[in-house]
């Protein structure tokens, strides 16, 4: 318990917000862990989930539990999204996870190469947003995420050329 509330207000609003600049060691290797085991598991396991994700009912048929291989993937991309949430905040990380897949799969068709595109601006936006937060004294998290909606902005458009 803290001793003024100020400082148990800022404690609850950075647990809720976030703050990529203030993550601690401890933090960051918590969230490196459940990365490293979330991407051991869904390598692994990648076959299932993609066949599941893609045609639950024909893998019933032919014998696959969908039931269990949706809820280990659920269970997984939950307790990394809190642990993120926890270190990042919500902005930041459901901007993640929604930016970045639609942007790929505006420019590409493959899943493949959605994949990687997508891994390609979930990369490269942080950059940028963090050195033009630095650079004009933005907030980061959102400079961020505003850098990989711009990205997606100009997918929408380049899409939307290709497509005339």
């Amino acid at each position: 318990m803290q001793k003024t509330a100020e400082v148990e207000v800022s404690e609850i609003e950075n647990l809720l917000r976030g703050d990529i600049l203030f993550v601690t060691p401890e933090l960051f290797y918590m969230l490196l862990g459940a990365f490293i085991a979330a991407m051991v598991v869904n390598g692994l396991f990648f076959k299932e989930f993609t066949y599941i994700s893609f045609d639950a009912e024909t893998a019933r048929t032919q014998g696959f539990h969908a039931g269990f291989w949706e809820t280990l993937f659920y269970v997984i991309a939950a307790i990394v999204i809190a642990v993120a949430t926890h270190m990042v905040g919500d902005i930041f990380v459901f901007g993640f996870l929604v930016i970045p897949p639609i942007a790929a799969m505006l420019l590409v068709k493959r899943v493949k190469f959605i994949f990687l595109v997508a891994f390609v601006i979930g990369a490269l936006a942080p950059i940028l947003g963090l050195f033009l937060a630095f650079k004009f004294d933005f907030p980061a998290s959102p400079t961020i995420v505003a850098i990989a909606s711009i990205v997606l902005m100009l997918a929408w458009v380049l899409n939307t050329l290709r497509h005339r």
